[in-house]
């Protein structure tokens, strides 16, 4: 019985209530302790978001209308050869160099959302057009 006794105490935390640390932390952490409890600490969670006062009349901000595609013409000849139509979309915020970039960069963004749903295999695909079960989506 003696020798499980001591096995429990060379594993326990006795040990280090005999190092020569433990007088310092066991005061500091009291200290802080008391202090943090006493002296709440200030947070500031939302310092990067500035909002109006409650109550206060929020205005609408600029109409944005982005680019869309529009149609899709197919060459009879060539049937992988396709142009894509385009409604530009009116974003008057950016200068003209870089509306251009803009605008191709989301050209191009569409054109692969299309491509990507060409490839949905048509057993997968389902449009519900009943007015009977409108909560009824997939």
């Amino acid at each position: 019985m003696d020798e499980n006794v001591r096995r429990h105490r060379d594993f326990s935390l006795f040990r280090v209530r005999t190092g020569p640390i433990f007088p310092v932390i066991v005061p500091c952490s009291i200290l802080f302790f008391k202090l943090t409890t006493m002296i709440p600490p200030s947070a500031f969670s939302q310092s990067g978001i500035f909002l109006p006062p409650a109550g206060a009349m929020v205005r609408l901000s600029a109409p944005h209308i982005p680019p869309v595609l529009k149609g899709i013409k197919v060459y009879t000849h060539n049937p992988l050869r396709l142009d894509f139509i385009l409604d530009t979309g009116e974003d008057k915020s950016l200068a003209n160099q870089n509306r251009a970039n803009s605008l191709s960069d989301a050209s191009r963004q569409l054109i692969k959302y299309f491509l990507a749903a060409l490839t949905v295999p048509e057993k997968d695909l389902w449009v519900n057009l009943s007015p009977y079960e409108k909560n009824r989506v997939i």
